[in-house]
């Protein structure tokens, strides 16, 4: 699954890095209806993040019914992301980091083949940052 959405940089005093991203209520909506498949437990689950020339990985937190994006201070200080910021993200569901098997999703796979739609976003390991 894959997201674009522009939203308000909030502070949050949950986990570092205290900035954070709240995905819209109709598209948290969209993940929440998939969240027992993609979540690794708590309700998190695993995403990659593109704002600006940058890309990264981190977990989508769920808090007051939608869900949060972590912005990494280093991200922050890349894209001048700071709180009250309109932010442009790309965000994708990695599923395939979920128990260590692929997952797939309906409106995710190919016509005729279970693999992953891919091509939209460059891949980075887990917890590498990603500067285009």
């Amino acid at each position: 699954m894959q997201l674009e959405f522009t939203a308000v940089a909030i502070w949050w005093r949950g986990p570092a890095p205290f900035v954070f991203v709240p995905i819209p209520a109709d598209l948290s909506s969209e993940i929440k209806a998939i969240s027992s498949r993609v979540s690794y437990g708590w309700g998190v689950i695993p995403v990659s993040v593109r704002i600006g020339h940058t890309q990264y990985t981190t977990s989508l937190f769920p808090k007051d019914g939608v869900y949060l994006v972590p912005i990494k201070v280093a991200v922050q200080r890349a894209e001048e992301v700071n709180v009250g910021n309109l932010v442009d993200l790309q965000v994708e569901i990695l599923a395939d980091r979920v128990w260590g098997s692929p997952r797939t999703h309906h409106s995710d796979a190919t016509e005729n083949s279970n693999e992953l739609k891919s091509d939209r976003f460059p891949r980075c390991s887990w917890g590498q940052m990603i500067t285009i």
